[in-house]
């Protein structure tokens, strides 16, 4: 499930502006779904 969303988010960012703000997050999900 969290790997799914994570995929989602990842695509949405790189399409909007693979920004480091929003890779830091979802590096913060990605360590609470862990």
């Amino acid at each position: 499930m969290w790997f799914t969303v994570l995929c989602i988010l990842l695509s949405i960012a790189d399409e909007i502006s693979p920004s480091a703000e929003e890779y830091r997050l979802l590096q913060e999900l990605k360590e609470v779904s862990i």
